[in-house]
C-alpha cells in the first residue's frame, strides 16, 4: 500500500501579473477628435447607455457592416459569424475603461449553426484560417500609420499618436435573427478572455440591427454603450456652372452619337443593315 507523503514542499505562488495602465482621455474628447480628424463623418447608431464606451471608427464600422451584411438577411449571416477587433484602450478621469475599434478581421470558422461556429476544421482538425490570424494582425499594425491618411487628408485612425499602435481589443460574434445578448457561455468565455486585459465581448444581430458590448470580465455592471461612426455621403454637383463649357460637351456628345450611328449603318448582318 502506498503511503501518502505529507512533507511535500508547498506549491510556488502564482506570479502576479503586472497591472497595465492606459492613457487617460474622456469619451467626449475621443468623439470630438473623430469629428475633427476623420473627415465628413456622423454617428449612425448608438446602443445602450453607460459611462463605458465602445467606439467604432468609420473604417471599422464599414468593415463590420460588410462582413455581417448589417441590415438584411444574407446567405453568410444566416449562421453565426465570428470576428475580432483591433484598436485602443483608454480610461477617463474616473478610471472607467473605454475602447476605440479601428479595424475588424473576420474569423473563418466552420461547422456553423445559428448559435455556434467552430474554430476547428470540418472533422475537428486545426483550422488553417485561424492560424493565419496573427499574420493578419501583425500586417495591419505594421502598416496602419503609413496608410492612415486618405486622399482628402482625413485620418482613418486619429489615435495612433496619442494612444499608440492598435492591439487586440474585441472578440465578437453574431446572433442571426435571435437578438443581441450574452448567453451564459458568452459570459464565461468573455470573463476568461478578459483576465489580464479589458477585452470587449461583443454581440451583434445583423438582421434585427442590434448590438451589445461588455468591457472586461465583470458582466454584472451592465453593458457598455456602443457608438458607431460612419462616413457621411454627400451629393456633389458635377455639372459645370459655365454654360459655354456645358454646350461644348453636349455638341461633342451629339457629334459622337452621330458618328456612331453612321458607322452602324455600314455594318451588315446576314445581308441586312444593322
Amino acid at each position: 500500500m502506498n503511503k501518502v507523503k505529507n512533507d511535500l514542499p508547498p506549491m510556488p505562488p502564482k506570479p502576479k501579473l503586472k497591472e497595465r495602465s492606459f492613457p487617460t482621455m474622456s469619451a467626449s474628447a475621443a468623439v470630438k477628435t473623430i469629428f475633427e480628424k476623420c473627415g465628413n463623418v456622423r454617428i449612425k447608431e448608438r446602443y445602450g447607455s453607460s459611462g463605458q464606451k465602445v467606439i467604432f471608427l468609420p473604417e471599422a464600422m464599414r468593415e463590420l457592416e460588410c462582413i455581417v451584411s448589417h441590415g438584411r438577411a444574407s446567405p453568410m449571416n444566416a449562421k453565426e459569424q465570428k470576428f475580432i477587433g483591433l484598436g485602443h484602450f483608454f480610461v477617463d478621469e474616473e478610471k472607467s475603461t473605454s475602447v476605440i475599434v479601428s479595424h475588424i478581421i473576420q474569423l473563418h470558422t466552420m461547422n456553423r449553426t445559428r448559435t455556434s461556429a467552430s474554430n476547428l476544421g470540418p472533422n475537428g482538425e486545426a483550422n488553417s484560417g485561424i492560424e493565419f490570424l496573427s499574420y493578419y494582425v501583425d500586417e495591419y499594425i505594421n502598416g496602419e500609420a503609413k496608410y492612415d491618411k486618405d486622399a482628402e487628408g482625413a485620418l482613418a485612425d486619429p489615435f495612433i499618436d496619442s494612444l499608440g499602435p492598435s492591439e487586440y481589443v474585441l472578440e465578437g460574434h453574431t446572433h442571426p435573427d435571435l437578438g443581441a445578448f450574452f448567453s451564459m457561455t458568452d459570459r464565461i468565455t468573455g470573463s476568461a478572455r478578459a483576465a489580464s486585459l479589458p477585452i470587449v465581448t461583443f454581440c451583434i444581430d445583423p438582421i434585427r440591427k442590434q448590438m451589445v458590448a461588455n468591457i472586461g470580465k465583470d458582466f454584472t455592471t451592465g453593458s457598455a454603450e456602443v457608438i458607431c461612426f460612419v462616413k457621411s455621403e454627400t451629393v456633389q454637383n458635377h455639372i459645370s456652372d459655365n454654360r459655354s463649357k456645358l454646350e461644348c460637351f453636349l455638341d461633342l456628345f451629339k457629334d459622337e452619337g452621330y458618328c456612331i450611328k453612321k458607322k452602324r449603318k455600314k455594318i451588315v448582318i446576314k445581308g441586312k443593315k444593322a
